[in-house]
């Protein structure tokens, strides 16, 4: 993904980057504490582009508001105080210093591409466009202003547009490799992840030590399911910044989608130690948490998560699933209709609350959630045969039958509607369909013969069951 900073080519100034280190040190003890002399406005000014390429936003801000007290009709300094109030995205002040850095130099182009940044940014692009083609006309072979037109279709989600430019900039020296780096954000919005990955791969041939460029390609990964090499990349991303926490996260998605599920509960784990507030990762590690049948600590996870977002409605769910696996039934209601409250066609948690009615003997209302579930879901297969199964246990034999019938209609390989609809015949005195069904019911699934039989007995006496199987297998 392309840097949202306004990082400006040209700005550094190239002494010695220990030296700078260094002057970055002094003045920042000077400005906190009031004890001292800062450097001169030279050295100043090149902290200030020091900061901004190194990403000290804070410090940047501070020293261009000391470059300012030493010059201010500067308009480069002036330009600098608005790169560094944009990366500390005070937008508003951004643009006051940018219109002040103008009114001294109108014809400087840097600064009129940093204002064409700032009004795009402030969801002003009619104006950033105008500035740009104004710009072109000027110079028209300005490779910083057709970045800034790249960027500005970019953002607008006029992915083909961009890259056309973008394309363009691959043969210039100053923009190769931001051109690079933003062809494959383009391509992975477009869902062209074969040459969204080419161009993180070519980028990272020239900056490999680019940990967001690291985590994009991973991401890119991800969507064409190569999680292995996908973990691979996050891992690189990682070791060049360790408190990456978005690198972290995705990685616990990435092995939890291998089914390395302890794996994944350590990167989550990682991530919570940089983002300790971050739900969907307390949400998440509660999920793997839940998979591994660690019930009570994913009980913990999902109500930190719930700390974070009382509103998060899937924690809520997954909460109460994890109730319900450990029998705390009014737990579990308590959490489901707190997740039904706040989003009302959460299809899984009508099938969750009409499993969890069932259990507790409530059948009228676990038969009336199953019917709200299928009516948002009718597809749910698995709800729609815990529905036909509940109305036979309360001898609606006609009703659960058409549920049964409607399996088999739309989904003719499953064994179980066939044999759940043979003990209905069978209960009906059927004996002729009930072999039938159950025939067919073994031809799916031969595996499952000696759970019918134990599960069978339930219906017939033993002598009828042992006669029923014979016929059969």
């Amino acid at each position: 993904m392309s840097d949202p900073n306004f990082e400006q080519e040209g700005f550094m100034h190239d002494p010695d980057a220990s030296i700078l280190k260094d002057a970055l040190e002094k003045s920042r003890k000077v400005l906190e504490s009031g004890i001292g002399s800062l450097p001169p406005a030279d050295i100043l000014e090149a902290l200030v582009h020091y900061c901004i390429e190194t990403g000290h936003n804070k410090d940047a801000l501070m020293i261009a508001d000391a470059l300012l007290s030493y010059e201010p009709f500067s308009a480069d300094a002036w330009h600098a105080k608005s790169v560094a109030e944009a990366n500390n995205e005070n937008y508003d002040a951004a643009k006051q210093s940018i219109i002040k850095a103008l009114s001294l130099n109108p014809s400087d182009a840097s600064i009129q591409i940093t204002h064409a940044m700032l009004a795009n940014q402030l969801g002003d692009s009619e104006q950033a466009l105008h500035i740009y083609t104004s710009l072109l006309k000027i110079y028209p072979g300005n490779d910083e202003v057709f970045y800034g037109m790249a960027q500005l279709h970019e953002k607008a989600g006029r992915y083909h547009e961009a890259i056309k430019i973008l394309k363009f900039l691959l043969n210039s020296e100053d923009f190769k490799k931001n051109a690079l780096s933003d062809l494959g954000y383009c391509y992975d919005c477009l869902f062209d992840y074969t040459h969204s990955l080419f161009y993180y791969e070519e980028y990272l041939k020239i900056e490999p030590f680019d940990s967001t460029a690291w985590f994009n390609k991973a991401v890119v990964l991800c969507h064409l399911e190569r999680f292995n090499e996908s973990v691979e990349s996050y891992d690189y991303a990682l070791a060049i910044k360790e408190d990456f926490a978005g690198a972290w996260y995705n990685r616990g998605n990435a092995l939890g989608s291998i089914g390395k599920i302890s794996e994944a509960i350590e990167s989550y784990q990682q991530s919570l130690l940089y983002e300790p507030e971050d739900t969907s990762t307390w949400h998440n590690l509660a999920s793997s948490l839940e998979e591994t049948g660690e019930f009570k600590d994913a009980i913990h996870a999902f109500t930190m998560a719930l700390y974070h977002d009382e509103n998060h409605c899937e924690s809520y769910y997954g909460r109460g699933s994890c109730y319900d696996a450990l029998e705390q039934y009014t737990e579990a209601l308590k959490d489901y209709d707190k997740a039904l409250e706040l989003f009302s066609e959460y299809t899984d948690v009508w099938y969750a609350k009409a499993d969890v009615l069932f259990n507790i003997q409530d059948i009228d209302g676990s038969l009336d959630c199953y019917q709200i579930a299928l009516k948002l879901n009718p597809e749910d297969n698995e709800c729609r045969l815990d529905y036909g199964l509940t109305l036979a246990e309360s001898k609606q034999l006609e009703k659960a039958e058409e549920q049964f019938l409607y399996l088999i209609h739309h989904n003719a390989e499953w064994y179980a509607a066939y044999y759940e609809l043979a003990k209905i015949k069978h209960i009906q005195n059927n004996e002729n369909e009930a072999q039938e069904l159950l025939k067919k019911a073994i031809s799916l699934d031969k595996t499952k013969v000696e759970e019918m039989q134990s599960d069978f007995f339930l219906y017939c006496k033993n002598n009828q069951l042992i006669d029923l199987f014979s016929k059969i297998i």
